[in-house]
């Protein structure tokens, strides 16, 4: 069973991989980034995959404790690769946050151009008018996947100073699973001899204070990535 299972996601890996990249480089180009037809046909991309994991009993996630998200900073743990994609399918009209360096990457750069925004100095400059318009930002404030152990990593303030520089509200989502697979440094092919199983629950929502100038935007900052911390590991 578990070489069967392994079997059938190398195979899926490979088909969405080649499909993935002929549709970046024949339908993506022509859009626009950041649009909600870019978006819209990236998630449609992304809802297949989700779907035929799920088809395949490879792996399926629950989204009954997700609400309906509009302008919302959404801060989650990082404990799988298939984190983004899963949250991108459960918040409609959700952008992401990436790393400049995937743009190089020739398989994704397209994807990355299209919806994902950059996580540098730029970062506010491209969220605030898509929070504005009721768009999302996901961002994972660990930075990189989850340790195998369970516990997190030291949360940078990017999501933070995102929320209190354009005063959304942050969303976090916890991100469970039966069994860790897929997580930093493990093959992607080894997903074990059962399904796995994700469950994304909301927590309640962190409201960012408002502007003081007797309160630094650093110490701000710092107090409100505190207090996403402890929501998402309580």
């Amino acid at each position: 069973m578990r070489l069967l299972r392994s079997f059938a996601t190398l195979l899926l890996v490979l088909f969405f991989g080649i499909g993935g990249a002929l549709f970046s480089y024949l339908v993506l180009p022509w859009m626009r980034p950041h649009s909600q037809a870019a978006l819209g046909a990236v998630r449609g991309m992304w809802k297949l995959l989700v779907w035929a994991m799920a088809f395949l009993g490879l792996a399926k996630a629950d989204y009954s404790n997700l609400p309906v998200a509009r302008g919302r900073v959404i801060v989650a743990n990082h404990p799988s690769l298939l984190d983004v994609v899963l949250l991108t399918v459960g918040f409609p009209g959700s952008f992401s946050v990436a790393k400049r360096g995937l743009t190089k990457n020739p398989t994704v750069r397209q994807i990355v151009r299209l919806v994902f925004l950059h996580d540098d100095e730029t970062l506010i400059e491209q969220a605030k008018p898509l929070l504005a318009a009721g768009y999302n930002v996901i961002i994972f404030p660990e930075g990189s996947r989850s340790p195998l152990n369970g516990e997190l990593r030291k949360f940078r303030r990017g999501a933070a100073q995102l929320a209190y520089r354009t005063g959304a509200p942050v969303l976090p989502v916890r991100i469970e699973m039966n069994e860790r697979r897929l997580g930093k440094g493990q093959p992607v092919w080894e997903v074990g001899s059962r399904c796995l199983r994700y469950r994304l629950t909301a927590l309640p929502e962190i409201t960012p204070p408002p502007p003081n100038p007797e309160i630094s935007p650093h110490r701000a900052a710092s107090e409100l990535t505190r207090k996403i911390f402890e929501a998402l590991s309580a």
